[in-house]
């Protein structure tokens, strides 16, 4: 089989009691799209049918890339969040520690933020701004306690903020993040702002008294020129890379290095991503899974657009 363009899959809404109707209208509210994930069906280009995560398993290299083969999976789970209210207080475990919580084959999970969208006023939290004592936290004061040392800032759109596993977090009401993270949804919920307590949100203290890094400080990274027809680097780190790319007009090429594959997410405008015997529009909210057999493609921005693109592990 050829991996010479690109694959589309389905996108998936999942409910959350804080979600927004900014994605989809929708009651329950849609708190997020998971715009690219392993377990997405494939519904156009190579291996149609198959779930990502198949396709890996079945083609390896060709899809995710020489460096990454090995991983059994797709490496990357992309999704868009959308808040009105505020997400629980949590943290994720980092590998050995999913592995140590969940099982053989769990995945941690270091994840990254682009700001797409911000209400006036909207904040975060990240890290803590004091020294903090995690014994205590079966007592729900000693964990009102901790949100009250989680450190509380604004942000605005384009802000980018990387979230090494282990980070206690929360995302604020009035926000529209876009979010790129490692294959693994295991969130460990320390405060849940007084919801009533049910099964499907449990709080987890043992786990995340066990993954907490107490030492963890995130800061907004800077937000990029964004000159026309250049991509911009956003984060780097082992699991994956995220870049922004600005085309006003002209187009830009991109040449594969066979190293990883990449996910490519337009946010605002359109796109026309073109190769040798093929051509996708993207719009806004919309994915192309970009193959690493894939060698060369060709980016041409209409209505002023801008794009991400997520990169496996082992991609420059």
């Amino acid at each position: 089989m050829r991996f010479d363009r690109p694959m589309r899959v389905v996108s998936r809404d999942v409910e959350r009691v804080w979600g927004g109707q900014r994605l989809r209208r929708a009651d329950p509210p849609i708190g997020e799209v998971w715009l690219v994930s392993g377990d997405a069906e494939i519904v156009a280009g190579p291996c149609s049918g198959l779930t990502l995560d198949a396709a890996v398993a079945a083609h390896g290299a060709a899809i995710v890339g020489r460096d990454w083969s090995g991983l059994g999976r797709f490496p990357l789970l992309i999704k868009l969040i959308d808040s009105a209210g505020w997400l629980s207080l949590q943290v994720h475990p980092d590998d050995a520690q999913a592995i140590s919580f969940e099982g053989e084959g769990a995945s941690g999970k270091s994840e990254a933020w682009h700001v797409l969208d911000a209400a006036p006023g909207a904040e975060v939290m990240a890290g803590f701004d004091r020294p903090v004592d995690l014994a205590d936290l079966d007592d729900p004061d000693a964990r009102r306690d901790l949100v009250a040392a989680t450190r509380r800032f604004g942000i605005r759109p384009g802000d980018t903020l990387y979230l090494a596993a282990g980070t206690v977090h929360a995302i604020g009401p009035g926000l529209v993040i876009y979010e790129v993270q490692q294959p693994s949804d295991i969130t460990y919920r320390v405060y849940d702002w007084d919801r009533p307590a049910s099964a499907a949100r449990p709080l987890h203290i043992d786990q995340a008294r066990a993954v907490i890094d107490t030492h963890a400080r995130v800061e907004p990274l800077p937000i990029p020129a964004a000159a026309d027809g250049a991509w911009d680097r956003l984060v780097t780190c082992r699991f994956f890379t995220l870049d922004t790319l600005t085309l006003c007009d002209g187009s830009v090429t991109v040449e594969s290095d066979r190293a990883g594959c990449h996910v490519l997410t337009a946010v605002e405008g359109q796109a026309m991503v073109t190769g040798e015997g093929w051509e996708e529009r993207l719009i806004p909210h919309e994915s192309l899974v970009l193959p690493a057999g894939l060698d060369r493609y060709h980016i041409s921005g209409m209505s002023g657009a801008r794009l991400l693109r997520a990169g496996g592990p082992g991609t420059s």
